[in-house]
């Protein structure tokens, strides 16, 4: 397991590559691959859409790397365009359930739209997020699992992105040394 207070993104996606390279289990292919960089002009034409500073290590992390995919795209870091595109289609959404189903809870759905779906994991419907009206005192936007069946469970975590892709990276390796079934 990592020293996840001072681990960053990167060295937990590079803990899990070496992880998969050395297990010998025949999974290499399913990898941590990251694509081109992003530009700072990319991020801040996005910051500017969000009317928002994003968390600086993950704007770091972007510019310094690039976004990422493991396991063949089941957990993949999205581009600034493709998580603002991810953003707005949730948005929609869920403008559309408060006007149209009694069923939706004003007062839940509501805090869907101070929320930037910036990772999918294993299924499309299911993301990490940024909470944009919660920071930390260093800037550090707080990260949450969004399943798209119960936004109460945006409560329950608080952290930042560096600690996330390092959780992140010791609950892979965990469930894949138990079954095997995730890298």
């Amino acid at each position: 397991m990592s020293n996840q207070e001072e681990e960053t993104a990167y060295e937990a996606l590079m803990r899990l590559q070496d992880y998969i390279e050395n297990s010998g289990n025949g999974h290499s292919e399913k990898g941590v691959r990251f694509r081109q960089p992003i530009s700072k002009k990319e991020i801040e034409k996005l910051e500017k859409k969000l009317k928002t500073k994003l968390s600086p290590s993950y704007v770091n992390f972007l510019v310094e790397h690039g976004p990422f995919q493991i396991d063949g795209g089941k957990y993949r870091l999205l581009s600034p365009m493709e998580a603002l595109k991810v953003t707005y289609h949730q948005w929609k959404y869920y403008e559309k359930c408060l006007k149209n189903d009694p069923v939706c809870d004003d007062s839940d759905t509501m805090k869907v739209f101070h929320l930037y779906f910036f990772q999918f994991m294993r299924y499309e419907s299911d993301h990490y997020v940024f909470n944009l009206e919660e920071t930390f005192i260093n800037g550090e936007m707080t990260v949450h699992p969004f399943y798209h069946n119960d936004i109460f469970y945006l409560a329950n975590n608080r952290i930042d992105f560096n600690k996330h892709i390092s959780k992140l990276v010791d609950r892979l390796i965990a469930e894949d040394i138990q079954d095997n079934s995730i890298l």
